[in-house]
C-alpha cells in the first residue's frame, strides 16, 4: 500500500462523499475536508521520510499538481462528534470475545459498505470508525437499523479495481468528447 498525497486524499474523499457510485441508499459519512495547509518552511530530506522515486511517480500520474518533497502537507478536516468504536467498547466495559465481536461487526459493516460503493481503506481498523451514543448509552442507528457511523483516516483510501476501471472509462469518454 502507498500513502495518498494530500491532493489524492482530498480528491478521493470528495469523490466518496459525492456518493455517485454504488447503491444510492448507502452513504458513507466522513469528515469534511476543509483545506490543505502547506507551512512555508522546507525540511531536510531525511526529515520527510519520502522517497524521490515515489514522488516522481505521483507527479507523473498527476501533471500540473505541485508536490515538493521537502514540504509538509497537512489536510484539515471538520470535526466529527462521537467516539471511535474502541472507545465505546471501553466505556461499556467490554472485554475478550464480546469486545472483539463488537469491533469486528462494526468494522465489517464499514468495510462492506465501502466495497459496495467502490472503495476500500487498506489499513482499516476499528479506531477509524466513529459512532455516537444515544442518551441511554446504546449506539445511534440509521433508518435501516444499522449502526450509524462516520469513517476517519483516509491516507490509504483507494478505489477498488472495478471502481478504478469505471472511473478511467468515464474519464476516457469525457476526454474523447
Amino acid at each position: 500500500a502507498e500513502f495518498n498525497s494530500p491532493f489524492e486524499e482530498f480528491a478521493l474523499l470528495m469523490e466518496l462523499r459525492g456518493g455517485e457510485s454504488g447503491p444510492p441508499g448507502i452513504r458513507i459519512k466522513t469528515q469534511k475536508p476543509l483545506a490543505i495547509y502547506v507551512p512555508s518552511e522546507r525540511l531536510q530530506s531525511w526529515q520527510t521520510g519520502r522517497s524521490e522515486y515515489r514522488i516522481a511517480a505521483k507527479l507523473a500520474r498527476h501533471p500540473g499538481v505541485e508536490l515538493d518533497i521537502l514540504r509538509q502537507y497537512v489536510v484539515l478536516y471538520g470535526w466529527i462528534k462521537g467516539f471511535d468504536i474502541t472507545e465505546v467498547a471501553d466505556r461499556w466495559g467490554l472485554a475478550g470475545q464480546m469486545r472483539e465481536m463488537l469491533l469486528a461487526r462494526v468494522t465489517s459493516l464499514v468495510m462492506h459498505e465501502l466495497v459496495v460503493k467502490g472503495y476500500r481503506v487498506v489499513d482499516m481498523k476499528p479506531a477509524h470508525v466513529i459512532v455516537r451514543l444515544q442518551p441511554d448509552g446504546s449506539l445511534l442507528r440509521d433508518r435501516t437499523g444499522q449502526v450509524a457511523y462516520a469513517l476517519v483516516d483516509y491516507e490509504l483510501l483507494e478505489r477498488t479495481p472495478e471502481q478504478e476501471q469505471a472511473v478511467r472509462s468515464v474519464h476516457r469518454k469525457r476526454y474523447l468528447q
